[in-house]
């Protein structure tokens, strides 16, 4: 097995060697690539959903070539949002990045996750990265959640988290890659409804009320 956080630590080491050209020099980027989440407009308390993370490039960009990536994603602990997971089970289109070339998918998550911050990486197991062409956009991996059935009707914000380690990409030499734009959103959480009270507890509700009316009745026939 892998270990995620070594290899990783290994990729970067050698990525600040190659940036501050020790090895070979580094080329010039025109790309504006950008990170967003394609967060469903809502979601009801109880329910389950999932979004996916999508790496795109601005038309007229070069393209770049892309070897590895993380990404850390959180909500707020009282949103009643659990994030329980991310994977490779994305759309065909525009498809996993490293499709048939995943070295730690089907499973993205990261050791260290929580229910509330959940990280995710791979990189490609052959060593040979992914072409994102300029105007083009890929997928990343998809991200599962739970809500809560007492979840309280509300936007939940679902946010990025940025730096090294969290949010980031790598070329095929460990390179750092620059991410331009990181993109969040939010979730519609449809809270519970408030339960309306049963036939039963108003009749039984309404019985001292009967009763107070018919001992007032009597008094005045009495009187």
């Amino acid at each position: 097995m892998y270990n995620r956080t070594l290899w990783k630590l290994g990729l970067t080491v050698l990525g600040l060697f190659l940036a501050a050209g020790i090895f070979v020099p580094m080329s010039a980027r025109a790309d504006n690539l950008s990170l967003s989440l394609q967060l469903p407009t809502s979601v009801s308390a109880g329910g389950t959903g999932a979004f996916d993370v999508v790496l795109s490039d601005a038309a007229g960009g070069t393209g770049v070539t892309v070897g590895g990536f993380d990404f850390d994603v959180e909500v707020a602990a009282t949103s009643g949002i659990t994030l329980t997971g991310a994977d490779t089970s994305v759309p065909s289109v525009p498809g996993y990045i490293f499709s048939g070339n995943s070295l730690f998918g089907p499973d993205l998550t990261d050791l260290g996750s929580t229910p509330t911050d959940l990280m995710a990486s791979d990189i490609a197991a052959s060593g040979i990265g992914y072409i994102l062409a300029g105007g083009g956009s890929i997928d990343l991996g998809e991200v599962l959640f739970d809500v809560s059935p007492t979840a309280p009707t509300e936007m939940a914000d679902v946010q990025f988290v940025s730096g090294i380690f969290n949010t980031d990409l790598s070329d095929p030499n460990g390179v750092n890659i620059t991410i331009n734009t990181e993109t969040g959103g939010t979730i519609d959480i449809i809270g519970a409804a408030v339960p309306e009270p049963s036939t039963l507890i108003m009749l039984l509700g309404a019985i001292p009320f009967a009763l107070l009316i018919g001992l007032r009745t009597q008094h005045r026939f009495e009187g």
